[in-house]
């Protein structure tokens, strides 16, 4: 029968933590560093702004969509190139968060009928989209007029189906259809071709929000981690589980400041994805410990910890083998944000797979000799080996 790991195999772990702790110490700096230095990439989840996906009926280069964007005169648009590699599928990332001024739209409201008009509502953060309410109906005409004559580009007037309501929807010219038309002219397409596929907005204040729910989500799964380890195991185990934790999701983000890729709300489900699977198998380990504890009571610490880790070091092989597979094809063949996902859960599962085995272990030891009195008495033989 094949087996990847020999039942008498005996890895000196422990004998080699010292090796390991260098190794992560240098991961885990570099990260902090390079997010402190270089930055995350912000989404426009986070970041806000527009986020414009185009198809085009014919290839086009992506220094060309570039050149025809920056004729739109919105500036701070990123091109990003997705989908298959045949140059006619692009991702625009559009910083700027508004095309309209609040100013001009609170004119228009001032040359509507006071008296008539009962709601004028819109996001200040991007006004392009107003909502007005009138106890009499002005008819669209006159609501026209009145943002036309603030400079204002009307791309649809739309009355309520309700013939009881007086209620219009205006829709203003906005930075996404600038940049449209300027895609249309500059690279000959005709008007009629419609090229957007989508088109997403977020305000600063609704990033900002969730960025901030996004770190609450990251650190409540910490907290319940840590509350199902103080109850199943006890205080020696919990500070290990969550400090390999952190470790990994530190790890995991500065991987994201090295290559620049993307961070938003994908990358928070990456990451709480990555915090339960370094959980499971650092739990899996700590189980394996607890047994010998028991069944090797009076064995040297270390012994005891490394025949554990030998014991459990097949099927931890086994299961990242397996799940990096999955992972691995989503990333090289998911395009776009399942790329970036796979990406995501590659580097934690391999960072979640290292820190279980080289970083708990020996916090673990740490702790139970600074920490537990009952070793004091125990006898000290030679370490295990692994069965």
């Amino acid at each position: 029968m094949f087996q990847i790991i020999k039942p008498n195999t005996n890895f000196d772990f422990i004998g080699n933590r010292h090796k390991f702790e260098i190794i992560s110490a240098i991961l885990l700096l570099s990260s902090i560093a390079l997010v402190a230095t270089k930055g995350l990439n912000w989404g426009i989840d986070f970041a806000g702004g527009y986020e414009f996906q185009v198809k085009f009926p014919k290839a086009v280069s992506a220094e060309n969509v570039q050149k025809a964007v920056d004729k739109a005169g919105v500036g701070g648009v990123i091109v990003q190139s997705i989908g298959d590699t045949d140059g006619n599928e692009y991702l625009l990332r559009i910083e700027k968060h508004a095309g309209v001024d609040p100013k001009q739209v609170e004119a228009a409201r001032g040359a509507l009928k006071s008296d008539t008009l009962k709601e004028f509502s819109y996001n200040e953060e991007a006004p392009d989209r107003i909502r007005i309410v009138f106890t009499a109906d002005p008819g669209a005409a006159v609501v026209q007029d009145a943002f036309t004559k603030q400079n204002l580009t009307v791309k649809t007037v739309q009355k309520s189906a309700r013939d009881d309501r007086a209620e219009y929807t205006v829709s203003l010219k906005s930075v996404a259809d600038a940049v449209d038309a300027a895609l249309h002219k500059e690279l000959g397409i005709a008007a009629d071709v419609v090229i957007a596929e989508r088109v997403d907005f977020v305000g600063p204040q609704v990033g900002k929000q969730l960025r901030e729910q996004g770190l609450w989500a990251v650190l409540a799964a910490f907290g319940f981690m840590l509350l199902y380890i103080a109850f199943r195991f006890d205080f020696y185990f919990g500070p290990v589980a969550i400090r390999c934790l952190f470790y990994d999701t530190l790890v995991t983000i500065g991987a994201y400041a090295l290559t620049g890729k993307e961070f938003n709300l994908t990358s928070i489900a990456a990451l709480l994805t990555i915090v339960g699977y370094s959980m499971n198998d650092t739990i899996v380990i700590f189980d394996r410990i607890r047994e010998n504890n028991v069944r090797m009571r009076g064995r040297e610490l270390e012994g005891i910890v490394n025949s554990s880790l030998n014991e459990t070091l097949s099927r931890t092989i086994l299961q990242t083998a397996v799940t990096q597979l999955v992972v691995i094809a989503m990333w090289a063949l998911g395009g776009g944000v399942l790329s970036d996902f796979g990406f995501a859960l590659f580097v934690g599962f391999t960072v979640a797979t290292f820190s279980s085995i080289s970083i708990s272990a020996p916090l673990y030891i740490f702790l139970r000799k600074k920490f537990d009195p009952s070793l004091a008495e125990s006898k000290t033989v030679a370490p295990a080996a692994g069965r």
